[in-house]
């Protein structure tokens, strides 16, 4: 699967822009909102299948590496059918991530992942979105595949984001 900056739609989002909020389904077909500001750290990845070999090592390295983390929040987006994610989560033994329909696209366009060709009507180029606590985007990626180097890289910058802490006047240095 390869496609081109021709084939997708909607609004592109890069480092340091702020990230909108979309509504997502669950697979028991339960709405959500994801993006904008969040409690915990997001890190919002569109996938084009959960049929491709290259998607389902994307979930299973993140749901490895961040399975105990409490201060992220994994949501991936999928235009799979919600049965497809019942039986992807069951087989993969999926726990930590949250695999979400984009039932009426409003993820994928307000992430600028929708691919508007029609080879691919309806689905969604594969993106990766880090968004902190404050909703601003960390870390944005569109991307035909990833291998092992690549998502190594990025679980080094999520943790990186994680574990942040501002830095501003401390008490005893205001106090001259």
């Amino acid at each position: 699967m390869y496609y081109t900056e021709a084939d997708i739609s909607g609004k592109k989002r890069f480092k340091g822009g702020e990230a909108p909020s979309a509504k997502v389904y669950s697979y028991d077909d339960q709405e959500m909102i994801i993006g904008m500001i969040a409690v915990n750290v997001q890190l919002l990845v569109s996938l084009y299948s959960l049929d491709e070999q290259n998607c389902k090592d994307i979930i299973n390295k993140f749901e490895m590496n961040f399975k105990d983390e409490s201060k992220l929040n994994i949501n991936v987006v999928v235009k799979n059918s919600f049965e497809d994610i019942k039986n992807f989560n069951l087989e993969n033994k999926i726990v930590k991530i949250e695999i979400l329909q984009d039932t009426k696209s409003s993820f994928s366009q307000k992430f600028g992942v929708l691919l508007k060709d029609d080879k691919y009507v309806n689905n969604m180029a594969n993106g990766l979105f880090l968004i902190d606590k404050e909703g601003e985007i960390k870390y944005a990626e569109y991307f035909d595949s990833l291998d092992e180097s690549q998502l190594d890289k990025l679980i080094s910058i999520v943790k990186d984001v994680i574990n942040f802490k501002p830095k501003g006047h401390v008490h005893e240095n205001w106090m001259g």
